[in-house]
């Protein structure tokens, strides 16, 4: 039956569109839209098909999915009449589009909209080392994969009437981007630095082929996104687009990603010289593993190949590139990367260093693997995480901490590293791959090793502690103070029996800062012979006094401090890293179960901070399912002894298989036997190698040594919402290590 239909026509204002030609395809009646921009068809069929013409060109259209009801008034919007319409990749899947561009924000999560740009700093062209964001062209080899596409598409024939130009809506992003007339090498820029925010475009072509670069990352978290304006001006109107445009972050690479290419750097100086080490872990390496190990210069002494420089990544949705972070530092292995770090793919950048310091220095820079904190947020390329500590000099650089918040998807975390000595996160914190495909962390544990070492001075109490090893003084280099001793030795008088004579008035290594004498009860302790400053059962060891307080150690190095200094230190050790466990659980949602934890013994540093006096395993290399670590130089025992009865009684209860995981004959270290045991559990291999002389007594261990680059992947960040809470992880669980009684009981 038909019936009556009126159509009117409104534009984005809502205000009535007159003149248009408004068609009904079923009987292919043509009226137009009055002055209030309305037409009334009076026999609608129950099939209707309404299309809208501005002249010839079609600019709206409605299909009834049901009969009409008789009185209908069918609303449709349409727009002013456009020359050009702009389209870019904003459904990021490498298809340029015009809808929904101009809307006023950049869509975050699947099938949300936003065109991506990429920080454009490698070197692709013809002249090294030179990025390429840095010249007014695009270059040669790759870089024109860099670059992001932008098109200008002519609606109709072309209009001499009709003016069109590009323009961003803030001059200031001048800075921020680069727009070029094409797409491959040569092209040159219309809008930039040198160039200014707006440009007239030509017509006469019906495609413009444009491409888009950007000159740097975003810098603080409150900067705004980069918006195009397209403005068409013909005699009938003006029509205004815009899109806007993100920075692909910058992002890091997490230990579980697949490595490349391992980079240490070359000592062969009587003051550091790492040949043996460099040998140990080419072997490991490249004839083990097949990667590529680079040797890299000492550059005004400076031996961290993890300090100067963080690689990370960067991509647009169908192409990536490696971008190298600069510590913000003035000297070192950062001015080689500064000069040489630029290469096909990879790029380099900085910030200029406000102040040395150690903070700064990037094994203080961290990510984790993919994780979900307590609340259920997902963060699916990880969390960044660096230290901080008490003053200015002991936090990272401000700019640095302000640019990683700026990059959105890898919400940094910051973690107290102030009681320790040097204060990196890389000191305290290892992700190794697990066996389910998801992760595990490795954490030092004082209170592992001083229960280790208990089960030692039961079974072997003549057991060698820290065999062959020194360390330098306090005052300076070259002083070397030897720190051999047995289990039994240790548990007596701390450190026990080092043959050398400490210089007078030379603090010692063991000592805990000054302060007043307190009395003390003296008393026997079960099973240690006399330990005279224990006041009681389960006094905390930071209460108690120390020999050598007041006076110093008169008698030189032989004189130790006793256990109970060694114990607070590793006290409070334990008690930091009780706090950074609770931390994490809130942080990354970490569960016990995922906790692997260390033997490491704790002493005061060389900056009265707290360092390892084992070497430091969770410092390790992780490539894959192989982790590189140092040798820790725990306690020696006898592998043929290993099927004894007190033997047995020290291995079995720690998971250690006295078949699997203990050498047929010669000694073993128990410290490094039960790690190699823990991790051949969790699928993994542990490789220990000694890197004492050339990096532990300088504050560092193996992952301090090296760098490493790990493969690019395209990471789909633009999918990633902070916010989004995909479901709650099990309740939290206070975390406590069983122990031996007599560990206990000091602690």
């Amino acid at each position: 039956m038909p019936r009556r239909v009126t159509v009117q026509l409104i534009d984005s204002q809502y205000d009535p569109v007159p003149g248009l030609r408004v068609v009904l395809v079923q009987t292919a009646e043509r009226l137009q839209t009055n002055a209030e921009g309305e037409v009334t068809f009076t026999h609608v069929p129950d099939v209707a098909t309404f299309e809208v013409f501005r002249g010839e060109t079609r600019v709206a259209g409605h299909v009834a999915a049901q009969p009409l009801a008789d009185g209908t008034t069918l609303v449709l919007r349409v727009g002013p009449q456009t020359v050009a319409r702009l389209f870019l990749d904003a459904d990021r899947d490498g298809t340029l589009t015009s809808e929904g561009l101009d809307r006023w924000d950049w869509g975050v999560g699947p099938g949300r909209k936003g065109a991506i740009i990429l920080c454009n700093l490698d070197a692709d062209g013809a002249i090294p080392q030179r990025a390429d964001n840095s010249d007014e062209v695009i270059n040669g080899g790759d870089d024109a994969l860099d670059i992001a596409p932008l098109e200008v598409r002519r609606d109709g024939a072309h209009r001499p009437d009709a003016t069109c130009t590009l323009s961003l809506e803030n001059p200031r992003d001048i800075q921020r981007i680069r727009i070029f007339d094409g797409i491959s090498a040569g092209a040159r820029a219309l809008i930039g630095p040198r160039n200014g925010h707006t440009c007239r475009l030509d017509l006469s072509r019906p495609v413009l082929r444009l491409g888009m670069e950007a000159l740097r990352f975003d810098l603080t978290p409150d900067e705004q996104d980069i918006v195009l304006v397209l403005t068409t001006s013909a005699p009938e109107g003006t029509v205004v687009q815009r899109a806007r445009v993100r920075v692909a972050p910058w992002m890091m690479q997490h230990h579980l990603e697949p490595p490349q290419t391992v980079y240490v750097v070359a000592g062969t100086t009587p003051r550091f010289d790492n040949t043996a080490f460099r040998s140990t872990l080419k072997a490991i390496v490249e004839t083990r593993l097949g990667l590529s190990l680079v040797e890299l210069p000492c550059i005004d002494g400076d031996r961290w190949g993890q300090d100067s420089l963080e690689f990370g990544s960067s991509n647009l949705p169908t192409h990536g590139l490696h971008a190298i972070l600069g510590a913000s530092r003035r000297v070192g292995l950062i001015n080689h990367f500064a000069q040489r770090g630029r290469g096909p793919g990879v790029g380099f950048f900085g910030f200029a260093a406000e102040a040395e310091s150690d903070m700064n220095k990037l094994g203080n820079l961290e990510v984790t693997p993919p994780v979900m904190d307590h609340k259920g947020r997902n963060f699916p390329f990880g969390r960044i995480y660096y230290g901080d500590g008490a003053g200015a000099r002991r936090r990272l650089d401000p700019n640095v901490q302000a640019f990683l918040k700026a990059q959105r998807v890898q919400a940094p975390i910051v973690i107290d590293t102030g009681w320790l000595d040097v204060g990196h996160v890389d000191e305290i914190l290892s992700f190794v791959p697990a066996e389910d495909g998801g992760w595990k962390l490795c954490l030092p544990s004082p209170l592992l090793a001083l229960t280790l070492l208990e089960g030692v001075l039961k079974a072997e109490p003549n057991a060698v502690l820290l065999e062959g090893r020194s360390v330098q003084g306090v005052e300076g280099e070259g002083f070397e103070e030897p720190i051999q001793t047995t289990v039994a030795a240790f548990f007596k008088d701390g450190m026990g029996g080092g043959g050398a004579r400490r210089p007078t008035g030379m603090p010692n290594m063991m000592m805990p800062p000054r302060r007043e004498p307190m009395p003390v009860q003296r008393r026997p302790h079960p099973g240690l012979g006399s330990l005279s400053s224990v006041r009681r059962p389960g006094a905390m060891p930071s209460s108690v006094p120390f020999e050598g307080m007041g006076g110093g150690f008169p008698r030189g190095i032989s004189e130790v401090p006793t256990l109970a200094s060694v114990i607070a230190f590793n006290k409070r050790a334990d008690e930091q890293l009780q706090k950074l466990v609770d931390q994490l659980k809130r942080d990354i949602g970490l569960r016990d179960e995922q906790i692997l934890r260390i033997p490491v013994l704790y002493r005061q540093g060389k900056m009265k901070g707290l360092a390892t006096l084992t070497a430091n395993m969770v410092n390790m290399l992780v490539l894959e399912r192989h982790c590189i670590m140092a040798k820790p130089f725990g306690p020696m025992l006898h592998a043929n002894k290993v099927q004894s009865g007190p033997y047995g009684q020290l291995l079995v209860p720690h998971g250690i298989d006295r078949v699997l995981d203990v050498p047929a004959h010669g000694t073993f270290d128990l410290f490094e036997v039960y790690v190699k045991s823990l991790f051949r559990k969790h699928g993994l291999t542990a490789h220990t190698l000694d890197n004492w002389r050339a990096y532990h007594d300088k504050g560092g261990e193996v992952h301090c040594a090296t760098n490493t680059r790990r493969g690019l992947t395209l990471k789909r960040w633009w999918e990633f919402a902070p916010e989004d809470a995909l479901g709650l992880l099990p309740p939290l669980h206070t975390l406590r290590p069983s122990s031996l009684p007599l560990v206990r009981q000091l602690l």
